[in-house]
């Protein structure tokens, strides 16, 4: 059995993954780190199902919901705990960013001293939200972003025409899930058009005071606020990665460094959604700060 969706920036980490398998060194805690659509999840299941098999009744996923708490981690440990003695399990946890201060030191304990077979698997967009004590204690791949040219070469073979697979490269920015589902979904490439007119007026401070308190607003009031805000980060991260590219080919040290501190306070924004249940207030103060 091999690894699915396999990428050329995979070839180390798979390798290294094939490495543990094959000599019987499977670490207890195993994390993946990189952007969103950068295939994270999918060498994490290969991995699982070349390690234990189809037996479903050995993992316990946590893929689900807003964020996570304390009584989530408590459940979940407990469950292990009430395992018999010597019987494998396996914690997957997507996205591990989405969990509580409190919800990370009640599962430190557990990495610090982790029962008989119990392993972890987490994957996280956001590798600066963990506790550095929880990042100290697994064994990190960090996945990287696909070339340009392997895009749009899997571009060049779809049925978009030549200028949404120019825009659908762009905005995918390296991540291949993320282009293959504009390939699949025209629609998501033009909603994220939008996103992107969006960003490109804000890093041109284009919004006038009323707009950034509308959008505050707007955005703060979703069912899901934070995971969308988190999402917005991310998002307008990769923009801005972009942007310093560009300007750096240009040689425009100044528009660079601009970028750059826009980074900083974007993370420290994203930083604060942690213990701030303002949203709003702290999309007000980021998008003002421009």
């Amino acid at each position: 059995m091999e690894f699915n969706e396999e990428l050329p920036s995979h070839n180390k980490i798979i390798s290294a993954l094939k490495k543990d398998l094959d000599k019987k060194r499977i670490s207890h805690a195993y994390l993946f780190s990189g952007p969103e659509g950068v295939g994270k999840m999918e060498v994490a299941r290969s991995f699982i199902k070349l390690f234990d098999g189809e037996n479903n009744e050995n993992k316990i996923f946590l893929d689900q919901g807003n964020s996570i708490g304390i009584d989530e981690i408590r459940e979940l440990l407990s469950e292990v705990h009430k395992s018999s003695y010597g019987e494998k399990k396996i914690i997957v946890i997507e996205n591990a960013e989405r969990m509580t201060t409190e919800a990370e030191n009640a599962i430190l304990k557990c990495l610090e001293e982790p029962p008989g077979k119990v392993f972890f698997v987490f994957t996280t967009r956001n590798y600066f939200f963990l506790l550095p004590t929880i990042i100290s204690r697994m064994r990190v791949f960090h996945f990287h972003l696909e070339s340009e040219q392997s895009l749009k070469e899997v571009a060049k073979n779809s049925l978009l025409s030549l200028e949404e697979q120019e825009e659908a490269v762009q905005i995918a920015n390296g991540r291949m899930k993320v282009l293959r589902n504009f390939i699949k979904n025209p629609d998501l490439l033009f909603a994220e058009k939008e996103q992107y007119r969006k960003f490109e007026r804000l890093s041109h401070s284009e919004f006038s005071p009323g707009e950034i308190f509308d959008f505050a607003e707007e955005i703060s009031a979703q069912k899901e606020a934070k995971k969308d805000l988190q999402s917005f980060f991310e998002s307008f991260l990769f923009f801005l990665r972009f942007k310093i590219i560009k300007n750096a080919r240009r040689q425009e040290r100044d528009k660079v460094v601009l970028a750059l501190e826009r980074v900083e306070k974007i993370k420290k924004s994203a930083q604060e959604l942690r213990s701030n249940t303002n949203l709003k207030l702290v999309i007000e103060n980021l998008m003002l700060s421009f």
